[in-house]
């Protein structure tokens, strides 16, 4: 009895470390100051006040009236609630990414658990937690205010629920509404949760459990078509942004703030983008679990010696995983997976690193399995083998400490770059709060603004705000069609439209369109535009501007006569 307690307060004491070490992590890369990095997490968050103040479910930051269509309602509503408990902003930013750091906290809990479930030691379950802890991506990730950390605790939760349902006896009639609940909820956070509602019901049919399966669907269609129409009636009626037609690159603009489908289909217009799409999804997906460690085009560069190494760890996890799925009883997790799949390919955004983290406990666990046997072998082949063993014995051997060294300095070294780049979007934060109170002292809260960041424009100037453009993925899988030689030339061509009378821009707008921005055409145009706009504000370093799109919007407007391309060649203003 003493041993079995001393191993349980031990284990206590591990998860306890890892946790603390998980927090002063995730804090160590100022989570506050990437808010907006990635879009996604400022349209949650004002959409969770548009909820909070009793305004519906709409994107209030958008020009005229847009309700939310585009994502499902769950993750906004917990954000709503910091948004009643601390409705001021940037105070209550704080306590917003302290939830998301206590939710990916829950999702170390329940990966825990979860490899517990699968066979796993104590001491093994520990070693791959503290791995996923550590990992400087999962950390950054986890201090954003994204629904990735929600959506992949709700996929644990419902795979280790269907685990049960699929093996206790079947008068056990609980797990089906209980796996039919976690399933719904899951669907509230992300659509892409079709793919493991289809995954575990093929589970439940495999072992026969009809009941279970017949109440599992119920209750998750009863729960999400109960929150999907309530929420459809808190929807206001739709005000457009502008009068008459809106400009094809409004269209493509409100596509990408409104519908998947419907930017889907603006980036996947024809057959042949579609196989290139999946061709090149399906290597970036064999190649995801190994990155996790090899971290190519992060803190190595993406070259035929990374793509091997990366590869050859994901052959060693799949095989890892195989192993496990062929002895174990627990394999809903697999399922979800499998029902995935479709899902993870067709997505045109394939952002594998943030997508597969539902499945960082499986893959893991498939590493460790796998590297026990090839260690085993080694060892065999040292002890006992003949010598053409060993020697074959002895790159492997190499290649495999080789990894991970490897590892363990792209550990370091990733975790260093992203610190790096935090104090670098702390002092643009500070000049972009320059531009903010310019444009809350100087302009009318009428006022519309064009800018990357809209959603921080929104939350300190209380003006609707805009991206001044939106690039499709097809560029990206046919580089050489006509169009994508000139991508851009939207970038505000909407600004008459929606009323945008100021344009605000920062050295890290184009941050998010990779190699396309450094076209000349590309710099060329946007040259252009900046030298038909009046510099207003230019903050301390000059890398914020707002620019007057008067003349951009009204070129016969009389002030602006004889004035276009000589602003770009006029110092800028001073505050």
């Amino acid at each position: 009895m003493q041993i079995f307690g001393y191993k349980r307060v031990w284990a206590t004491a591990a998860a306890a470390a890892i946790l603390a070490l998980f927090c002063f992590r995730v804090y160590s890369f100022q989570p506050r100051e990437f808010f907006d990095f990635y879009h996604d997490d400022a349209i949650y968050f004002t959409t969770a006040k548009a909820l909070a103040a009793g305004c519906g479910y709409i994107i209030p930051s958008f020009p005229g009236v847009l309700p939310q269509t585009k994502y499902p309602v769950l993750y906004p509503l917990i954000l709503a609630v910091v948004w009643r408990i601390w409705p001021a902003y940037p105070a209550n930013l704080g306590p917003a990414v302290a939830m998301s750091i206590a939710i990916a906290g829950i999702y170390l809990v329940l990966g825990y658990l979860f490899l517990r479930r699968a066979g796993a030691s104590t001491r093994v379950s520990l070693g791959i937690v503290a791995v996923i802890a550590l990992h400087p991506g999962l950390s950054f990730l986890a201090g954003n205010l994204l629904s990735d950390y929600l959506f992949a605790v709700l996929i644990l939760a419902s795979a280790m629920a269907a685990d049960e349902m699929c093996n206790v006896s079947q008068d056990d009639r609980c797990w089906g509404p209980i796996t039919g609940l976690l399933l719904g909820l899951t669907m509230l956070v992300r659509f892409a949760a079709i793919g493991a509602v289809a995954g575990i019901l093929l589970y439940g049919v495999q072992h026969r459990r009809w009941r279970a399966v017949v109440t599992l669907a119920a209750t998750c269609a009863v729960v999400v078509l109960a929150v999907a129409l309530t929420t459809r009636l808190t929807f206001p009626p739709y005000v457009a942004a502008g009068v008459g037609v809106p400009p094809i690159g409004f269209q493509h603009v409100l596509a990408y703030y409104s519908s998947y489908v419907g930017m889907w289909m603006l980036s996947v217009p024809k057959w042949s983008i579609l196989a290139s799409m999946l061709w090149d999804n399906l290597r970036k997906l064999m190649l995801a679990p190994g990155n996790y460690f090899i971290m190519a085009g992060f803190s190595l560069p993406r070259n035929l010696i990374t793509t091997a190494l990366a590869l050859l760890v994901s052959t060693i996890s799949v095989g890892g995983a195989m192993r496990w799925h062929a002895s174990s009883r627990r394999r809903a997790i697999a399922f979800i997976f499998t029902g995935s799949l479709p899902v993870l390919l067709i997505w045109n955004y394939p952002i594998y690193d943030r997508f597969l983290l539902p499945f960082i406990p499986l893959i893991l666990l498939g590493v460790v399995v796998e590297l026990r046997r090839i260690i085993s072998l080694l060892s065999f082949a040292a002890r006992t083998g003949d010598p053409i063993n060993r020697i074959a014995a002895i790159p492997v051997a190499i290649t495999l400490l080789t990894v991970i060294m490897l590892s363990g300095y792209n550990y370091w070294r990733y975790g260093h770059d992203l610190t790096v780049l935090s104090r670098h979007r702390a002092a643009l934060n500070r000049e972009r709060r320059e531009g903010y109170d310019w444009i809350t002292r100087n302009t009318p809260t009428s006022a519309r603004v064009l800018a990357y960041e809209d959603g921080l424009v929104y939350l300190y100037t209380g003006r609707q705000a805009i991206r001044p453009v939106v690039i499709t993925t097809d560029c990206y899988y046919q580089p050489e069609r006509p169009k994508c030689a000139s991508d851009f030339s939207e970038m505000g061509s909407w600004a008459a439209y929606v009323g945008a009378r100021y344009w605000l821009t920062d050295t890290d707008d184009l941050d998010f369109e990779g190699e396309r921005r450094f076209r000349p055409e590309v710099r060329q145009h946007i040259a252009d535009l900046k030298s038909r706009m009046h510099p207003v504000f230019v903050s301390r370093s000059a890398n914020v501007v707002v620019y007057d799109t008067t003349c951009l919007i009204n070129s016969s407007d009389q002030s602006c006569v004889g004035q276009q391309g000589a602003y770009s060649a006029q110092p800028p203003p001073g505050r």
